[in-house]
């Protein structure tokens, strides 16, 4: 009969639990939604496309952050202030069949303001590039992931604030 007991009261605990987690659940769940539409335009998951070699390239992640220590990007973010002075794009690439190149173009409101060429060697690499923020450098951005054929694998878009 005590062991009924306690298996009603931990039953009754764990309800409370998960009841008390509804609003938290809720919250994050409006929050992956607002995130899908504020990121409607950028592919999830890898992408994948073929090399000029023949080989397979597929895009595992990129952002756009504040810096890039020792190969891992740091404070990634889509609102960036001027006073950093430097901004990065890191693309991780997790299967590169083949030597080859990608772009980062990089773009202030329509105008294209740098296209770096970044070499990507098999079978996994991960690369950056950044730009230097002037004052006048203030409002949307955004950096295109292409291929040397210029297939768009990916677009960030972010905004440089005060």
């Amino acid at each position: 009969m005590n062991i009924d007991s306690h298996s009603r009261i931990r039953s009754s605990l764990s309800t409370r639990q998960t009841l008390n987690l509804k609003p938290l659940i809720c919250l994050l769940a409006i929050m992956a939604c607002a995130a899908t539409a504020v990121f409607a335009d950028a592919p999830s998951g890898e992408i994948s496309s073929p090399t000029a070699g023949g080989g397979q390239l597929i895009l595992g992640s990129a952002t756009v952050s504040e810096a890039v220590k020792n190969g891992i990007p740091s404070n990634s973010a889509v609102a960036f202030s001027i006073s950093l002075g430097r901004i990065y794009c890191f693309t991780d690439f997790v299967e590169v069949g083949a030597k080859t190149v990608i772009y980062h173009n990089w773009y202030y409101r329509d105008d294209k303001r740098a296209s770096v060429k970044l070499a990507l060697r098999p079978p996994r690499w991960a690369t950056f590039s950044s730009v230097a923020l002037r004052d006048s450098d203030k409002g949307p951005w955004q950096v295109e992931v292409t291929t040397e054929n210029g297939e768009v694998l990916q677009i960030l878009r972010f905004s440089v604030i005060d």
